[in-house]
């Protein structure tokens, strides 16, 4: 790495001026002696004759073991066990030469929080290869420190052991972050350039926003854009999530076409409240805008505060960004996404079978939960929204108790301003120790900055008289994620995705009430279908069925291409039958689902062959498979 400073002590002051000079530097003879020994100085904790003393260890140990690599660390001028702080270690590094090896060594100390002192690295040619040799020191500056480390001495020699030893990967690996770190400072740099506000500073701080941003992206990604249009992304970001957090916005969407080294994308930003949106219904609704559309790019996250940012990058079927038209289309569709969230699950519900669901199905739901939790469950959900009121629906419901808190909470939530009861169903007691209270609330949306501050304001009056609650999200997320991952660990030789898929599609409240077995055969029967489909000609069509006598439930899977309209065609014939229904789009194909039963047993083999000719008299070329199946006891 240079001259040493003994060399440069002996140098002739005179030599060093002509040097300096043709350099464009003039110095006189005594300001290079004084900073030749300020360099002097400076190394004083690691001397040039510990240097060479090093160095020859190396070489000769080299030679002697013919180890590929030689590691030495120790101590330096270790005489005393007791010896004062800071303490002074020195390492050395001899292995043959890749490009890295430098690097390498020396991010494995700062890894380890050591800082680094002295570092000298250069080749040595011993004519039928080279060797890279590396010294350094650091310094320990506590007891604690000191002892720390003596423990994990040997630990950190085998890791520099591994440093040292060059191959095509580690070179990749250090090439990319080489890569990534220069694109990170040109980034800081454009941030820096274009604002100069304080609002800025948590951005590129050493863990700000830039450092996430870069370090979660591969070289690949970053090489091909544009440092401005990185920039940009990062600052919007960051803009976006403080809206949220201050209610200056529901949600931030931002679309706009941009050009990459190699082609022109579609970028798609948004961010919002987690619990607003969800990643899957849009995916799935992009398919239909946008059929056949290619995902160059696809990351979210969520912060530690339930803020997603979300970033897709598109193009369509022809490798083309998208128009302004369809780029309006999708910005309406994301809009709409969030105003009809909040009553999402009540949508579902009444779709199913109506307000009477709650009784079949909410409240005996709640009642288990209750049970289980020894906590108040709370549901709130939203019957209609309009541009200045949202009308909602409250049920509690609890253990009963000697006074009736219902009166209680009806006078706390009227006092609240904004929020007015529109009715009040007497309470009904479930069992003999569960009450059930229904209320109807209509809520002033201008005295609110967003809808999710009205759920927590009415969880917050409701724990007054309740104690501590648990509302319905919680409840059911937790079952039905559970349910999904117990799926997931039984069909670990399936594409997960395909089990989302199907999951997914299946109503929420239909998911918990049915038995996860049944889920699980449904989504065999569903595999195969997959399968089987892609061995027979587009045109025709595919049906199973498989009897689940421990259900008491029959399944069907048809598969066809998609402008088949098979469901109008069958309906007539299910009406006499109880069934459910969902639809998956998978490779090209349809695939129509049902659970079937007939006062609650499984539909008879006639049935179903009668289903299969009302498939062959619409005029579709069919295939029939028929799978009888016994589903025994585990």
């Amino acid at each position: 790495m240079g001259t040493t400073v003994k060399d440069l002590r002996i140098a002739d002051a005179e030599e060093l001026k002509k040097s300096l000079r043709q350099k464009n530097i003039r110095i006189s003879s005594r300001r290079i002696n004084d900073l030749l020994n300020k360099i002097e100085t400076s190394q004083q904790k690691f001397p040039t004759l510990e240097q060479q003393a090093l160095l020859i260890h190396l070489l000769y140990n080299y030679d002697t073991t013919k180890k590929k690599e030689v590691i030495f660390l120790e101590e330096l001028n270790n005489t005393d066990n007791n010896k004062g702080m800071p303490v002074t270690f020195v390492l050395g590094a001899l292995a043959e030469d890749w490009p890295g090896m430098s690097n390498s060594i020396l991010g494995i100390v700062h890894h380890k929080k050591r800082n680094v002192l002295f570092i000298k690295g250069f080749t040595l040619d011993l004519g039928d290869r080279i060797l890279g040799i590396v010294i350094l020191s650091f310094q320990l500056n506590s007891q604690e420190e000191y002892e720390n480390f003596l423990q994990e001495k040997k630990k950190l020699i085998t890791e520099i052991k591994d440093a040292a030893h060059g191959t095509t990967g580690k070179y990749r690996l250090l090439d990319d972050e080489a890569v990534k770190a220069e694109i990170y400072n040109k980034i800081l740099k454009r941030i820096k350039e274009v604002h100069h506000n304080s609002e800025f500073v948590k951005i590129i701080e050493d863990s700000g926003e830039v450092l996430k941003f870069v370090s979660s992206r591969s070289r690949e990604y970053l090489e091909e854009r544009k440092i401005k249009d990185l920039a940009n992304l990062i600052l919007n970001n960051y803009i976006a999530q403080n809206m949220i957090r201050c209610g200056e916005a529901e949600e931030v969407i931002r679309i706009k076409n941009f050009e990459t080294k190699s082609e022109e994308l579609t970028g798609l930003s948004f961010v919002c409240k987690e619990d607003l949106f969800s990643v899957e219904d849009f995916l799935k609704t992009l398919e239909h805008i946008i059929p056949g559309h290619i995902i160059r790019h696809h990351k979210s996250y969520v912060t530690r505060d339930g803020i997603l940012v979300y970033r897709i990058e598109i193009v369509d079927r022809n490798a083309r960004p998208l128009d302004a038209k369809i780029i309006k289309s999708i910005e309406a569709y994301m809009d709409k996404l969030i105003t009809i969230s909040c009553s999402k699950k009540f949508t579902k519900l009444k779709s199913i079978g109506g307000i009477e669901h709650y009784a079949r199905a909410i409240i005996p739901f709640l009642s288990e939960e209750l049970k289980n939790t020894k906590l108040t469950q709370v549901f709130i959900n939203v019957d209609n929204k309009t541009e200045f009121l949202i009308h909602i629906k409250l049920i509690i419901v609890s253990f009963k108790a000697k006074k009736n808190r219902i009166y209680s909470l009806i006078s706390r939530l009227s006092m609240v301003p904004g929020i007015g009861i529109n009715s009040s169903i007497p309470t009904k007691i479930h069992g003999k120790k569960i009450e059930i209270n229904i209320l109807r609330l209509r809520v002033n949306l201008s005295e609110f900055s967003s809808i999710k501050q009205i759920f927590n304001a009415i969880k917050e009056i409701v724990k007054k008289d309740y104690g501590d609650i648990r509302d319905f999200d919680e409840g059911f997320r937790d079952i039905y994620i559970k349910i999904l991952n117990q799926l997931l660990e039984q069909l670990k030789n399936v594409d997960a995705a395909l089990v989302r898929e199907i999951y997914f599609n299946i109503d929420e409240l239909y998911r918990i009430e049915v038995s996860p077995n049944l889920l699980l055969e449904l989504i065999h029967l569903c595999v195969e279908a997959i399968n089987e489909s892609r061995e027979i000609p587009s045109e025709k069509v595919l049906f199973k069925y498989k009897h689940i006598p421990t259900s008491n439930r029959t399944l069907v899977v048809i598969s066809y291409i998609n402008n088949k309209r098979l469901l109008s065609r069958l309906a007539p014939k299910l009406k006499d039958v109880t069934w459910y229904f969902t639809k998956i789009e998978w490779e090209q194909r349809s695939y129509m689902i049902m659970i079937l039963s007939k006062n609650n047993r499984m539909v008879e083999d006639k049935f179903i062959m009668e289903l299969m000719d009302k498939i062959n008299a619409c005029g579709f070329q069919e295939i029939k498979q028929q799978t009888i199946a016994i589903e025994t006891e585990c």
